[in-house]
Formats: C-alpha cells, sequence, structure tokens
C-alpha cells in the first residue's frame, strides 16, 4: 500500500511539473501492475499456472488517435512445475523435481514489445497490440535464499492483443486505465504445438507530457 501510494504520490508531482513546462511533447508514460494467467495448452497450464506483472510503457503520439511506444513487463510464476519448460535434461528436471521440496524454483517471463495503442481522446476506451521478444528465466536455490544451483533463460518470440477504459484528471496530465490482454507465445515444443496462450488483466497510470 505504501508503496502504491508512493509511486501516486511521484506520479502527481511529475504531473505539475508537465503541467509548468507548457506545451506538451506528445509522449505518455505508464506503469501498471496486475495478474497473469496461462488458459491453453493444458501442458502450459499445469506448469505455469498463474502469477503477477507489474510493468510500464512509453508511448509517442503519431496521430490524434495512435500512439507507438515501447512495453516492457516482468510476469512472475512460481509454480516448481515450470523447470520443465526450460532447455534442461531428462536426469537434471528428475533429480530437481524429485528434491523439490527443498528448493526454491522460481520461474519469471520478460516481455519486451514494441507497441501501438489506439486512443481516441474523446472516448473511455482503447486498444492496443504488441510483439516482441519474451525472455523466460528459470532459477533454482537451495531453500531459504541459499546456493544458486540453475539459472537459465531463453528468449522467445511473442505479441498480445489488448483493450480497456480509462479515466483522466481535470486540469492535470494524468490518466488512470484497467485493461486486459490476450498473450500469444510461440515455443519449440512438440506438445505445445500451437504455443502458449494466457490473459493478464492490469490497472495502470499514465502521465502525459
Amino acid at each position: 500500500m505504501k508503496k502504491a501510494i508512493m509511486i501516486l504520490a511521484l506520479f502527481l508531482s511529475m504531473s505539475l511539473s508537465a503541467l509548468a513546462l507548457g506545451p506538451s511533447l506528445g509522449m505518455q508514460l505508464e506503469v501498471r501492475a496486475g495478474g497473469y494467467m496461462t488458459v491453453s495448452p493444458e501442458e502450459a497450464r499445469n506448469m505455469f499456472g498463474n502469477g503477477f506483472l507489474i510493468g510500464g510503457s512509453l508511448r509517442k503520439a503519431v496521430f490524434p488517435m495512435v500512439k507507438v511506444g515501447l512495453s516492457i513487463d516482468r510476469i512472475s510464476l512460481s509454480d516448481n512445475e515450470a523447470v520443465q519448460f526450460a532447455d534442461l535434461s531428462g536426469e537434471l528436471q528428475d533429480e530437481i523435481t524429485a528434491a523439490a521440496e527443498d528448493l526454491d524454483i522460481e520461474f519469471s517471463t520478460t516481455p519486451v514489445c514494441l507497441e501501438i495503442m489506439l486512443d481516441p481522446p474523446l472516448l473511455p476506451l482503447y486498444g492496443h497490440a504488441g510483439y516482441g521478444l519474451y525472455k523466460s528465466k528459470v532459477t533454482v536455490r537451495e531453500e531459504g535464499g541459499g546456493t544458486l544451483l540453475y539459472d537459465e533463460s531463453k528468449s522467445r518470440w511473442g505479441g498480445f492483443l489488448g483493450a480497456g477504459v480509462k479515466m483522466g484528471l481535470p486540469m492535470l496530465p494524468l490518466s488512470f486505465r484497467v485493461g486486459a490482454k490476450y498473450h500469444m507465445l510461440k515455443v519449440d515444443d512438440s506438445t505445445m504445438e500451437k504455443g502458449i496462450k494466457a490473459i493478464s488483466v492490469d490497472a495502470g497510470v499514465r502521465l502525459n507530457f
């Protein structure tokens, strides 16, 4: 709660500073947080389950209703079965799975995507899409934050489609939004030929300057 208040206070301070700077540069900075749920296929859903995300975007208006930019999120999934998604030998996977109760296994995905957004100024709605690299990382430590036993990462192509609602504040270049994204991630796995599908729901604060 304290972190949320600090972030809102920082954005309010930045928005007042943006007003003092004068004419808009057509830029938009966003920070967000929310939840993430793997929906298909069943193998991926069993491995990764649900998680949390934090992230942000930096966008530039290129037309009155269109913005382009860069979107970066960090999605944390803590299911121990996620280790199966790493490029491990079958023997090492079995060893880690057998000792899972004595290990801290973490799985995270970091999407770094180019983004295009349709953001009508007179409507409380928006839509956006992105495509880029989804960097997945698995770390294995001894229980209690001990010795790092394994650290593996791999980047895969993926993208998202999203939409939501927004609400601005009078006289301030600050706005809030709530939305959902449908993620599509390609993988090199015969049991997941159609890739991994997931849904995220998040809320964000935007600063226009």
